[in-house]
């Protein structure tokens, strides 16, 4: 509210040389106060910025879930690229005692140098299918790094975030 104060005739402030000449005859005194019944204006901003915290809640809940799927998904992708590499692994293993028996036989006269080179083929081929399966697992162990935000650390590099005034 505002309070003004206003003189007249008879105020206790009217000097009393007005009082005897009267040039100001007519004073007065009040009080004036105002008060809001109802701002809806504030109430409207009060309830516009709570729609939008509760926006904001939603997006981050929204962006979590996002998050874990994705993390769960490069882990499973990861995961499996280890398995096929130990896979490979054994395959590599197998063909390898596959070409010893090949020359086996071959030295016996068991078998042809045909044999034996498609042997060698298969044995070369597991190689060849264990580096693709090598660079295969580090691109997925990369990716879950990535969503894990640990990238930078497994390669020995770090990220500061906070501003260099506030050190």
């Amino acid at each position: 509210g505002r309070p003004g104060v206003r003189g007249g005739m008879g105020g206790v402030e009217a000097s009393a040389d007005e009082a005897a000449s009267r040039e100001h005859p007519f004073w007065e005194v009040g009080v004036s106060f105002s008060l809001p019944i109802g701002n809806r204006s504030a109430e409207a901003i009060v309830r516009q910025r709570a729609l939008e915290v509760r926006e904001a809640d939603l997006i981050i809940e929204r962006e979590r879930r996002r998050i874990s799927i994705a993390s769960r998904a490069a882990w499973r992708a990861a995961r499996r690229a280890e398995e096929r590499l130990d896979r490979n692994r054994a395959r590599i293993g197998i063909e390898e005692r596959r070409l010893e028996a090949e020359r086996g036989r071959l030295a016996a006269g068991a078998s042809t140098r045909l044999d034996a080179r498609k042997a060698e083929d298969r044995l070369e081929e597991a190689r060849l299918e264990q580096v693709r399966l090598r660079a295969e697992a580090a691109i997925q162990r990369a990716r879950l790094l990535r969503e894990e935000g640990t990238l930078g650390a497994a390669w020995g590099f770090w990220f500061d975030l906070e501003p260099a005034g506030d050190r």
